[in-house]
């Protein structure tokens, strides 16, 4: 019988030190209208949902049905998309370096300036609504980096290819040209030293690049929309938390990382997906 008092008050104590949880408030911004990019995005947002997190997404391809915990602030129409948007004749008449870089620093910023532009954007970033967490995409100017410094919240960062050039930087990732080939070359890990030179060269130019027609044009942009306080994208940049990378290392070079750099190649597979029956003479 003197047990019950003991077991009662630990309970009690228990009882009292479990605080009450719920899931984080979670902010998805994608400026880029890219498919084949939000696709990994899109597989990660849904998983925080179906784990209780409440998740808001800023981006051009809303869920068609509604999602639970997942809420779409749209931006459907006010770029066009890439899908079925270019042509052949395009393609092949699009230069590997000028029209590439072009497009992923000049097209990408007016993309940038045309999403923060639209009303939701703008009514988020004037409004009063708390986030835990901002996860943006590295492509080409870094858009939305000033919600961080709206909201005070950790940033985390997704890459739909292999790490760029101008993402290893701000989390201090090893990015050594001597076996590290670019991802603008066509080298493996095994390179000659004419080749190390070029991959040391165009490494450092772009880096220099991306800081002149990426951060510099973004940091006027930012200051229009954020306000004249927010820090410059150089120093935002660098409160990444966590950098996730549409790679793997049975795919791709495996490669030294900093704990901040998560490979998660195929992160948008769907394992439920059956593969189809062949049968053989």
């Amino acid at each position: 019988m003197t047990r019950w008092p003991v077991l009662m008050l630990s309970a009690l104590a228990v009882s009292m030190s479990v605080e009450e949880s719920e899931g984080a408030r979670i902010l998805g911004v994608f400026h880029f209208n890219g498919k084949s990019h939000f696709m990994m995005f899109e597989a990660l947002l849904k998983g925080l949902a179906a784990r209780g997190h409440q998740v808001y997404v800023v981006g051009h391809l809303p869920q068609k049905k509604p999602i639970p915990n997942y809420t779409d602030i749209s931006v459907e129409g006010s770029y066009p998309g890439v899908v079925n948007n270019y042509t052949m004749d395009f393609a092949l008449e699009l230069s590997y370096y000028t029209g590439l870089l072009d497009y992923i620093w000049n097209t990408n910023l007016e993309i940038c300036r045309t999403v923060l532009e639209q009303p939701k954007v703008r009514r988020l970033i004037n409004g009063d609504d708390k986030f835990d967490l901002i996860i943006t995409e590295i492509f080409g100017p870094d858009c939305f980096l000033g919600l961080s410094h709206r909201f005070n919240a950790p940033i985390i960062s997704m890459i739909s290819s292999v790490i760029l050039p101008w993402a290893n930087d701000r989390i201090g990732n090893p990015n050594h040209p001597a076996y590290m080939p670019n991802y603008f070359l066509p080298y493996t890990h095994h390179m000659t030293f004419g080749q190390r030179l070029v991959n040391t060269v165009l490494t450092e130019v772009l880096k220099l690049g991306n800081y002149y027609f990426s951060e510099l044009p973004m940091d006027r942009l930012s200051k229009e929309h954020f306000g004249p306080d927010v820090p410059p994208i150089a120093e935002l940049k660098k409160k990444t938390s966590l950098i996730l990378v549409n790679t793997h290392f049975s795919l791709h070079v495996p490669r030294p990382t900093v704990p901040a750099l998560i490979e998660v190649g195929g992160l948008h597979i769907n394992e439920k997906g059956k593969l189809p029956e062949v049968s053989y003479p």
